[in-house]
């Protein structure tokens, strides 16, 4: 099957980009464009065989987003069953866990993923997201009135900002 050059040529240039990098333009050996529309179905297609496994487990609450997964279990036994097979799925593909953002345990005093804050008693937004929010109004302030919009004009802009 003959494929259109147009369409290699698209290729090429994913596989082949340059970044800038300390003022120097360098290709780089692994990896694909910051930015590139391509990755989250390149790390869709990779993470499918995850996504299918945890479908069929219905002790095993999963969500992914991205490169971020969230497992959740009545038992702390079927978690760390689902840890492990999580593991064993990464080695192979060459993923690695981020120790920072790795936990194990109970969501009694809540945690943060993805900017919600999870506990037992629901989903609201993570102390993290809030203080983010916060000096993120505070700058849209200060740039509008540096500028010279009025009082006002600086509030509006901070409500269309929160309304979005």
């Amino acid at each position: 099957m003959a494929v259109a050059p147009v369409l290699l040529g698209l290729i090429e240039q994913y596989l082949h980009y340059s970044v800038e990098d300390g003022g120097n333009i360098v290709t780089p050996t692994l990896g694909i464009g910051r930015g590139c529309a391509l990755s989250p179905l390149i790390g869709a297609s990779l993470l499918y065989h995850v996504d299918e496994h945890y479908a069929n487990q219905p002790e095993i609450y999963y969500v992914r987003y991205m490169g971020d997964f969230l497992l959740l279990a009545r038992t702390q036994w079927a978690l760390r069953r689902s840890v492990r097979e999580l593991n064993a799925f990464f080695d192979p593909s060459g993923f690695e866990k981020h120790p920072d953002k790795t936990q194990i345990g109970g969501i009694e005093r809540g945690f943060d993923w993805l900017g919600a804050w999870i506990t037992p008693a629901g989903l609201t937004m993570a102390p993290r997201a809030l203080e983010h929010r916060r000096l993120r109004k505070l700058r849209l302030y200060e740039q509008a009135r540096g500028s010279g919009l009025s009082e006002e004009a600086a509030l509006g802009r901070i409500q269309t900002y929160v309304e979005r």
